[in-house]
């Protein structure tokens, strides 16, 4: 029986004549159904491209699917249209998690939810997951179902998803498979055929792993891995080392990267056992939970005609036509949690992610200096480092030391100026031997050597004096010198100071540059003593600072000096940003 739904999950038809019913279940992948309609059946009208069918089998419920494409066919009994459909997990095919998104240390129940909250319309709610390992995960560009089948990657054993589409939202759940034994098939009970095929051409024992990025800037796991750049299986001394790329172009964590080509080693590191059973369902009549077949449950399989006997998971079921052949079903039941058909169809999904994702390029920068300095004013070279950096491959300084150089030899002056003198009394003049006096200055007790008449009766003596002094007093006073405001005019030209620094102290980031003291250098590699995060990377979105310092000695007393200098960078930039500009 087939219950139709709309869009809206409101039930509009049972397809009472829908025959040919059949379907198929891989494990982790999107199950697929079919069933046929006469053409004229008036509910084939309803049967549109997204809307919704229910499919029961003996009355138990199957799943519920999703028409899609449609054939309209003639046969002996008249026109037939037939019906393919998807899994109602293919709904989550329709929303994006456009351009770019990051998660970082969330659990994996958090980071399904992340994805969950982008569907534009809620049909998926989280249910139960068993799983607690902490990843970091990117993406660009995808749709929800491949960022959701992408969680799990990383681990190591094995992990199924379920869900539970009888309630609405439908239910999602990732959990980890029971090893225990769930049902049997035995020859000559419900074995119909077995064929085993063992397939050693996808052993690989080591695998070499790169991730983001291209070229000498592509990601790899040296950094975690104790500088081997590949991964290598428990086998290899069994097989031999037979080696491998793992690409993973969306991976930018060199951890998870590791984790993704360890996983996926163990899947590969043996020869890939298949066996497709063609089988009896008979738990229709026996209703024994030991008979029932469930996609991702382990059974025993006995053959004794054969001398086989082995137990694995089932990871493919399928019957053809539930309503004519009800009790045949195939199963696919293999010692490897991916089949060859589900590495085909992740490579191409990988490959569709590859196209559409964001990688980057290599980018040389350079930051250049000139400028005067001297031994407490150093040359500073500053360059930023932006967030988007995913490497940094080289950061080289070079450096020339000149002559200190001003632009101007002197100034003129034209000697004007305007200032105030004062003074005080109290001065002392001496004096001694000969001097001439007038007739009235004349003192008793002066030797009068000589005479001359000056005029009008007048004249002075010639007085041989003796050693003596003459106290003047003067009061204190000031003299007022007044001058006209003037302008000093530049002498213009170039100067050079005529001394060269011997040495110079270089420190980048605080770190003094060891060995490195010559007044000419080129291509420093200075990446070691640039500063580091707590993860020992180069610091991002940040400035970094180069310092030169000149040394002073008796010909440089102040280390006086003119530095040339450059700072080239080759970096790997993401082609990520904001704004288009």
């Amino acid at each position: 029986m087939i219950k139709l739904y709309d869009k809206n999950m409101d039930l509009v038809h049972i397809l009472q004549n829908a025959f040919d019913i059949g379907y198929e279940q891989k494990l982790n992948e999107l199950y697929t159904a079919k069933f046929s309609l006469p053409a004229d059946d008036p509910k084939s009208l309803d049967c549109l491209p997204f809307n919704f069918v229910e499919i029961y089998e003996n009355g138990e419920r199957v799943d519920l699917f999703r028409i899609l494409p449609t054939k309209q066919a003639k046969d002996a009994e008249g026109l037939i249209k037939t019906y393919q459909c998807e899994h109602v997990l293919g709904t989550l095919l329709d929303d994006l998690l456009f351009q770019y998104h990051q998660t970082t240390n969330l659990s994996p129940s958090n980071t399904i939810q992340y994805i969950l909250n982008h569907q534009n319309t809620v049909r998926w709610q989280l249910g139960y997951v068993d799983f607690t390992d902490i990843f970091s995960y990117k993406w660009e560009n995808e749709n929800l179902l491949s960022a959701l089948f992408s969680i799990p990657q990383p681990y190591s054993g094995d992990y199924q998803w379920t869900w539970d589409t009888s309630i609405y939202p439908w239910r999602l759940n990732l959990i980890s498979p029971s090893s225990e034994v769930s049902a049997y098939i035995r020859y000559r009970k419900n074995l119909i055929g077995i064929e085993k095929e063992v397939d050693p051409t996808k052993i690989r024992t080591r695998l070499y792993c790169l991730g983001y990025g291209e070229g000498d800037n592509q990601l790899t796991i040296k950094s975690v891995n104790s500088n081997k750049p590949y991964v290598e299986a428990d086998t290899f001394s069994l097989y031999g080392i037979i080696s491998d790329f793992y690409i993973d172009k969306t991976e930018e964590n060199p951890v998870t990267l590791k984790a993704k080509a360890q996983a996926a080693l163990e899947k590969i590191k043996v020869p890939q056992i298949t066996y497709k059973v063609k089988a009896a369902d008979i738990y229709q009549i026996t209703e024994d939970s030991i008979d029932k077949f469930t996609i991702g449950n382990v059974v025993q399989v006995y053959d004794d005609e054969s001398n086989i006997e082995f137990a694995a998971r089932i990871v493919s079921l399928s019957r053809d036509n539930i309503t004519e052949s009800p009790w045949d079903v195939e199963l696919e039941i293999s010692n490897k949690a991916l089949t060859i058909s589900d590495s085909i169809t992740s490579l191409q999904n990988l490959q569709r992610i590859n196209n559409c994702y964001a990688q980057g390029a290599t980018n040389i920068d350079s930051n250049d200096y000139q400028d005067n300095c001297d031994a407490t004013h150093p040359a500073v070279i500053k360059f930023y480092i932006p967030n988007e950096c995913v490497r940094i491959n080289k950061c080289m300084l070079s450096y020339e030391v000149e002559k200190f150089r001003t632009y101007e030899k002197s100034i003129e002056s034209n000697l004007g100026s305007s200032q105030t003198s004062s003074a005080g009394g109290g001065l002392t003049a001496t004096s001694g031997g000969n001097d001439w006096f007038t007739e009235e200055g004349y003192t008793s007790g002066m030797a009068v050597t000589n005479w001359e008449l000056t005029g009008d009766n007048e004249h002075r003596h010639y007085i041989d004096g003796v050693n003596h002094s003459h106290d003047v007093d003067i009061p204190e006073h000031a003299h007022d010198v007044n001058i006209p405001p003037h302008n000093h005019d530049i002498n213009y030209g170039i100067y050079e100071y005529s001394n060269l620094p011997e040495s110079v102290i270089i420190k980048v980031d605080g770190n003094t540059v060891a060995g490195v003291t010559g007044i000419n250098e080129n291509d420093i590699n200075i990446v070691s003593y640039l500063s580091k995060d707590s993860e020992g990377k180069i610091t991002r979105g940040t400035f970094h600072k180069v310092e030169i310092f000149p040394n002073t000695s008796e010909q440089n007393p102040v280390g006086l000096a003119r530095i040339t200098a450059t700072v080239v960078k080759q970096i790997f930039l993401q082609s990520r940003g904001e704004g288009n500009y």
